[in-house]
Order: C-alpha cells, then structure tokens, then sequence
C-alpha cells in the first residue's frame, strides 16, 4: 500500500486534531502530520510548504468549523496559479455534531 508522506489536519478542535494525528501515526510512524485549525493557517502552510517542493499529499478538512473559512481554504488552493495544478487528495469530514 502506497502511504502519503505529509498529510495536513484543519480543524478548530484541539481535541480532534490530536485525535487524528493518534490516529494517522498509528498506521504509519513514516508519515509527517501538519496540523492546522482554520482554512488561513492551512493555506499559508500549504504555499510555504508547496514553495519548497514538500507539499502535503492528503488534507483532511473539517467542513463544520465555528471559522467557516473551509470553502475560501478550497477556493484559494483551486484559484492559486503555482497550487492548482497539485495533485492533492481533500478528504472532507465534520468532527461534530451540529453547526454551532
């Protein structure tokens, strides 16, 4: 199986943050885990990172943040001329119940 090398965690939740990079380190010790918890810091980490030639292979997205910046993170990573030729994986999720 092919792992990611760098995998990137948006979510306003501490807690589920570090839930998930239990949870990404328990399949792999291999893979480097960025955490993010708005769509800002996201896509900053993404330039710096994509402007070294280390992008993240996988980012994991909470769409139900109290930041609701989520879809102008997607908006940005589509629009940006030197990012959306990447060949990134966007996995969505929500980490909650409800809207808050």
């Amino acid at each position: 199986m092919l792992l990611p090398k760098k995998v990137l965690v948006i979510d306003a939740d501490h807690t589920a943050l570090f839930l998930a990079h239990l949870a990404i380190k328990g399949i792999t010790k291999e893979v480097q885990v960025q955490m993010a918890q708005n769509g800002q810091d996201a896509l900053n980490l993404v330039r710096t990172d994509c402007s070294q030639e280390q992008c993240p292979t996988v980012i994991f997205l909470d769409i139900q943040s109290y930041h609701r910046d989520e879809i102008k993170f997607l908006e940005e990573l589509q629009n940006a001329p030197n990012l959306r030729h990447l060949a990134l994986r966007i996995v969505l999720f929500a980490s909650t119940k409800a809207w808050k």
